[in-house]
């Protein structure tokens, strides 16, 4: 009899009732979701007094609102109306507020006329009365009445009385019992669709695998899937049905005039699901023959692998190997008459030709441990060709490339470092100077004979703050090469021209002198104006900076008629010393002014140097002693030989 039974519980049929129980409740309870998800009033499936709920403070929400908005426009007509137009759609809310100026009202502010609604809220400055008397409705006046709602603390500034009677709470009160009703009904269906569901599944997992009376575990076509794919596919779509769940949970289709609301999102869901529950049975299946790793594609490459390295390594070293072929072909020798007189020069260079190998194969040996042991700038060179020698050397190269990965790592994270400190230091500076001077104007006040002086600096450094962060963000668009790049012909001579003539004023200031040879005749570049400029007036920048005052700068474009360039050259006297790397200082906020007292950014050079490139030009910098060289490198523009 036991035998029967439990033949009959783990049948194709009991199994297929189970998985069908799922998919239906799987619907049962999204139809039941959906049915509900536009229900009001979801605090009456626990709550059956709306009196006692918070809800009854949500109903006083827009009316304060309103009220005071119309007390804030009590001028203006059109938004007090506007205001005004929700208390003649709803009728039996009674009011009376006031901000000790203007007043709206309906009814008188004495308390007795709120006292027979069922519910009023009564705020006069700090003092509370509502009805009814829950802690849940005391909470919810206290901040949607307070500072939570408005840039100003509503119960020091505004009288607010409101009165709801009969008429406006009834309807209200009826919809709440009747919500309460549904959402009861679709409660119960809802734990009963998932208390089915749960207990079907159970079943499953216990009866999946097993046929019969036998004890084994039978594996199916669909188990062929290795397990990892099944587990990776498994966790993919339920992480793609979550998604969609909550951002498309309004799905509808509209066709022939009609709208199937969340029909094709309803039967995504249970398509999903049945894919779902076959592929979580199968990992059980695997569980339960202890398959699980055995059968994952992971493991499967790995154990090959194994497989045949482990061959490779049972089947003994290659010198071995060579020797007992070696063998083998002498002793053929030594029996063959015919062969008999070169049995000794065969030994002799068959021998020679290990020992060679073996005595690379040792070096070989060494240098890798070697490098493995941290020298990597062993090397591990071998004269000669053969498959040991080309090897030999790839790992020596190996070894240098490793070693030249290292110093630019080294030199990458020393950058990197500089970088962060540099970045936090410049921004650092005038963000202090700001929160200073702010705590100073909180003392001193608005009305300190300093406060000017205050605001001025305040100003001066966001200004500086803003510089900072356009450039920073420049030069991450610049690096990046996320600019578009518009190459057009170009006058370089009037390009420099304009420029000199918007910059005309910090030329003055600077007390510098600009020498400017161009020559005579036009020289076209192809460049992008806007961007070219930019290089220009980056450099330009530097020099205003960091040139000695009084000194002379030089600007020189030069047309090589043999290079596919123009260079244009800009020399000045640094008043620093220029102690730093040339390379280092087109480097994001790196400075010659090492102190970083200036006004820089450190930002300029970097940015130039990004946008150079962007043109399919360069930039380069040198320095001789207190001199500073920039030369840009700016492709000539070439006339097509078509056109005139």
């Amino acid at each position: 009899m036991a035998t029967k039974l439990i033949k009959i519980s783990r049948s194709i049929l009991l199994k297929g009732i189970a998985f069908i129980l799922i998919i239906a409740s799987a619907l049962v309870f999204i139809l039941s979701v959906y049915s509900i998800k536009d229900v009001e009033y979801f605090e009456s499936l626990f709550q059956d007094d709306i009196m006692k709920s918070e809800q009854i403070g949500r109903l006083y929400s827009i009316p304060i609102n309103k009220l005071i908005n119309a007390l804030i426009d009590y001028n203006n007509e059109q938004k007090y109306n506007s205001s005004m137009s929700y208390f003649e759609k709803n009728k039996g809310i009674y009011y009376y507020v006031s901000d000790g100026v203007d007043t709206i009202e309906n009814i008188s502010s004495d308390i007795s006329n709120f006292q027979n609604f069922k519910s009023y809220i009564y705020v006069d400055y700090n003092n509370f009365i509502v009805k009814p008397d829950n802690s849940a409705f005391n909470s919810y006046i206290r901040m949607i009445a307070g500072e939570h709602s408005f840039p100003y603390n509503t119960y020091s500034r505004y009288k607010i009385y409101i009165g709801l009677s009969d008429e406006f709470l009834e309807p209200i009160i009826e919809q709440w019992y009747t919500n309460r009703y549904v959402l009861q009904q679709t409660a119960f269906i809802i734990a009963a669709s998932l208390l089915t569901a749960l207990i079907s599944f159970i079943y499953l997992i216990a009866v999946t695998g097993k046929k019969g009376s036998d004890n084994n575990i039978h594996l199916n076509f669909l188990d062929k899937l290795y397990t990892d794919i099944n587990l990776t596919a498994l966790i993919l779509i339920l992480s793609i049905s979550i998604s969609i769940f909550y951002d498309e949970f309004n799905f509808s289709v509209y066709s022939n005039g009609r709208y199937y609301q969340n029909y094709f999102y309803t039967a995504f869901c249970l398509t999903v699901l049945s894919i779902n529950l076959v592929l979580t049975l199968s990992l059980v299946r695997h569980m339960k023959n202890k398959s699980l790793i055995k059968h994952s594609l992971i493991y499967t490459i790995l154990n090959n692998f194994y497989k045949i390295f482990s061959g490779i390594f049972l089947g003994g070293p290659l010198m071995l190997k060579a020797m007992l072929v070696l063998s083998a072909f002498t002793f053929a020798c030594v029996v063959g008459t015919i062969l008999f007189p070169l049995i000794i020069p065969i030994f002799a260079v068959g021998v020679y030709l290990v020992y060679i190998n073996i005595k690379r194969f040792r070096l070989i040996k060494y240098g890798v441990k070697s490098i493995k042991n941290g020298d990597i700038g062993y090397s591990m060179l071998i004269k000669g060709q053969g498959e040991l020698a080309m090897l030999a050397n790839d790992i020596g190269s190996i070894a240098e490339g490793l070693n030249e990965a290292v110093k630019n790592e080294v030199k990458s994270q020393r950058m990197k470092s500089e970088l962060i400190s540099n970045v936090s230091h410049d921004i650092k500076t005038p963000l202090t100077s700001i929160i200073n001077y702010v705590d100073l104007l909180k003392k001193e006040g608005m009305d300190s004979e300093n406060a000017p002086k205050y605001l001025d600096i305040l100003e001066q450094k966001s200004q500086r703050l803003k510089v900072l962060t356009e450039d920073l963000f420049e030069a991450a668009k610049a690096s990046s090469g996320d600019m578009p790049v518009d190459l057009e012909k170009l006058d370089i001579f009037s390009l420099i021209q304009q420029g000199f003539a918007e910059l005309d004023d910090r030329i003055e200031k600077s007390g510098l002198h600009f020498k400017i040879n161009i020559p005579e005749e036009k020289i076209y570049v192809l460049a992008d104006g806007r961007l070219l400029w930019r290089v220009i007036e980056n450099l330009l920048s530097n020099v205003f900076k960091y040139a000695l005052k009084g000194s002379r700068v030089y600007i020189d474009v030069i047309d090589d008629k043999n290079s596919e360039n123009v260079s244009l050259i800009i020399k000045n006297i640094s008043s620093y010393e220029l102690n730093v790397d040339v390379n280092e200082l087109m480097e994001r906020f790196k400075r010659a002014d090492e102190s970083r007292s200036s006004e820089g950014s450190g930002l300029g050079l970097a940015i130039a140097k990004d946008l150079m490139e962007m043109q399919k030009g360069s930039l380069n910098l040198e320095i001789d002693g207190d001199l500073f060289k920039s030369t840009v490198l700016i492709p000539k523009y070439i006339m097509s030989p078509n056109k005139e």
